[in-house]
């Protein structure tokens, strides 16, 4: 949909706002379409909105309950917002949903190592190195955490 499109270009260059006014306009012409909640989700999100966000990633995984993406992200917010179980649950259910979900791995290792837990922040964060993305376990690894 040419709204999404335009709504991503805008969040890449930063205008949030026009992001927001075009995300709004493809929930209006399509009221069912995951990715533009899940879009704007993101957009409140970054504007420090964590209850719009919120509601933009419960609306995403209401219409798509298989939304790893949607699930990850509001991991994300959960943690923003100090609630560390809801967090891992949702990393935990983007995870199941796609195993091979290298960002998921890297918030939950950097959740439980936030939080104590090095045993599985180190795991988390060795797992997600083996798929490919090892910038939380290098930094896990500098800040004495990880071997």
């Amino acid at each position: 949909m040419v709204y999404i499109n335009r709504g991503v270009f805008w969040e890449n260059k930063g205008d949030h706002d026009k992001a927001l006014a075009d995300y709004n306009k493809a929930i209006q012409l399509c009221s069912n379409y995951a990715v533009a909640y899940y879009n704007r989700g993101i957009v409140w999100g970054n504007k420090g909105d964590h209850d719009k966000a919120f509601a933009d990633y419960n609306k995403a995984i209401q219409l798509n309950p298989n939304y790893a993406d949607a699930y990850n992200n509001r991991g994300v917010t959960w943690g923003k917002k100090g609630n560390q179980d809801k967090s891992i649950a949702d990393y935990n259910k983007a995870i199941q949903l796609n195993p091979n979900f290298a960002m998921a791995y890297c918030n939950r290792g950097i959740t439980y190592l936030l939080h104590g837990n090095k045993k599985l922040g180190c795991r988390d964060a060795q797992k997600a190195c083996e798929l490919k993305n090892c910038k939380t376990l290098e930094a896990a690894k500098n800040k004495g955490y990880c071997r």
